[in-house]
């Protein structure tokens, strides 16, 4: 049994009551201040399309990414390894971050088709899954040049009856920042984004309209015979 003397335990006391006081001055050191910046997308997206009668649902994944990529840091590139932006984040990791930019894409220019979630139980003709491979800032020239934002994704329409892969393809966007400041390396993620967001939203509309358009077979047209 271990015992404590009571000059010690008043002591003990004494300094408790010392720390919980609000005037106390801490001596730890006050860590610096984090800027958290969100991907935004342009004003106009925030018109919902029109949503035509009839139209295909798609459950839009959210991208798998590598680990580097699969947090809140806002990751560089610098002579092939990965870095990050320092005193900054993401406000949300960045395969959900996407996945909400690629949803407000579909929203605002697709009426052919409507995106959802997977997680919100809709039965879609489609999943549409996604794999983020690249999101940073490359440093390609000097160190005080601005540097070029690269995102790459690879993007696989599956059937959800049968499972079968209508489409797949690898998608590609860049953007040169205006300057070498934290404000303009995020507005160029921003823009490239939201290109690569759209072209995604439009390929996959394409893609999806295309695969529900094959003829129904005539149930009074006679049957081929293979010889």
């Amino acid at each position: 049994m271990i015992r404590i003397s009571t000059r010690v335990a008043a002591a003990c006391l004494s300094l408790a009551a010392a720390a919980a006081l609000p005037g106390c001055i801490s001596l730890l050191p006050e860590s610096e201040p984090r800027m958290i910046y969100r991907l935004a997308a342009p004003e106009e997206a925030r018109e919902v399309a029109t949503r035509l009668e009839g139209a295909s649902t798609v459950a839009v994944r959210e991208p798998i990414a590598p680990r580097a990529l699969a947090g809140n840091r806002i990751a560089l590139m610098r002579e092939g390894r990965i870095a990050y932006l320092s005193g900054a984040d993401w406000i949300s990791p960045v395969p959900r971050m996407v996945h909400a930019m690629i949803l407000d894409a579909f929203n605002a220019d697709q009426a052919d088709v409507a995106a959802v979630r997977p997680e919100e139980g809709v039965l879609a003709g489609y999943d549409l899954n996604l794999e983020l491979r690249r999101f940073e800032a490359v440093y390609d020239g000097g160190s005080g040049d601005a540097p070029l934002v690269m995102i790459r994704l690879r993007a696989r329409i599956v059937d959800s009856g049968d499972r079968t892969l209508v489409a797949g393809r690898l998608f590609e966007q860049s953007r040169r920042a205006s300057a070498n400041r934290q404000g303009a390396i995020v507005d160029a993620f921003s823009e490239a984004a939201w290109l690569m967001s759209e072209e995604l939203a439009a390929w996959t509309a394409d893609e999806v309209v295309a695969a529900g358009q094959t003829p129904p077979t005539d149930p009074d047209e006679p049957e081929s015979v293979i010889r």
